[in-house]
């Protein structure tokens, strides 16, 4: 299965990439969705999200 970015955001909680609606649009439409964690030192971490739920138009984990 291939993956397609739909969000990303700094570490501030700033948008760069992708749309958050897209995400939340997933989300509730139970599609599988991954997490990467990328702090630039060592290899990006890669997470199949378990849970997740959206509240006021955020996605928390």
């Amino acid at each position: 299965m291939s993956w397609t970015l739909v969000y990303a955001n700094n570490d501030q909680g700033l948008r760069t990439a992708g749309d958050e609606e897209l995400l939340i649009d997933a989300v509730l439409n139970g599609k599988p969705v991954r997490i990467l964690v990328d702090d630039g030192r060592d290899q990006p971490l890669v997470i199949d999200a378990q849970s997740l739920w959206v509240k006021y138009n955020n996605v928390s984990t």
